[in-house]
């Protein structure tokens, strides 16, 4: 499953009633952040940055991911996704695949 919403999956994480659902999915969920590492990394950090910064305006991790806009480098974007990912994870024990 991939998704984009944070919210719902800190939620899933967290919620007893959801304990079967949460089984059933643990380790099989994507979140944006990881398509966006794993897209940079098969297409190319300029190929992605130009894909992306047209709609950076409207999504908050975008905005915070590519705030320096064309000026954004591979290293910089890289560090944040990897701060996104790691703290979602965190937030959401096993829900996250390894890709």
């Amino acid at each position: 499953m991939a998704t984009g919403d944070k919210q719902c999956l800190v939620a899933l994480a967290s919620e007893p009633s959801l304990s079967k659902i949460r089984k059933r999915l643990s380790g099989r969920v994507v979140c944006f952040e990881q398509l966006l590492k794993k897209s940079i990394n098969h297409q190319g950090f300029d190929d992605v940055l130009a894909k992306v910064l047209p709609g950076r305006e409207y999504d908050g991790s975008l905005k915070a991911i590519f705030g320096s806009g064309g000026k954004a480098t591979q290293e910089n974007v890289l560090q944040a996704l990897n701060g996104y990912i790691e703290d979602l994870r965190s937030q959401t024990k096993d829900l996250l695949a390894d890709i």
